[in-house]
């Protein structure tokens, strides 16, 4: 199984983490209510996460899109 899942991942698009970073940024439990820039100041500061990762070596990668058909979510096989 993980040799499989090893196998299916793909390096992520730096859009891609800036986009998940940055709605975590916005969304964590401790957010108080939104005030102006909290947008853009979650955008910069995921913009230069990614760029760090980048310059101390990480490879982000990213697994394959998960199908939301829920008919066989617990289904007997």
């Amino acid at each position: 199984m993980a040799d499989t899942l090893h196998h299916s991942l793909r390096p992520a698009e730096d859009q891609e983490v800036v986009k998940e970073l940055a709605y975590v940024l916005r969304s964590w439990p401790g957010a108080r209510g939104r005030r102006r820039g909290d947008d853009a100041m979650a955008r910069v500061t995921a913009e230069r996460l990614v760029d760090y990762l980048h310059l101390s070596g990480f490879e982000l990668m990213r697994r394959p899109a998960v199908s939301m058909d829920m008919h066989y979510v617990g289904a007997e096989r």
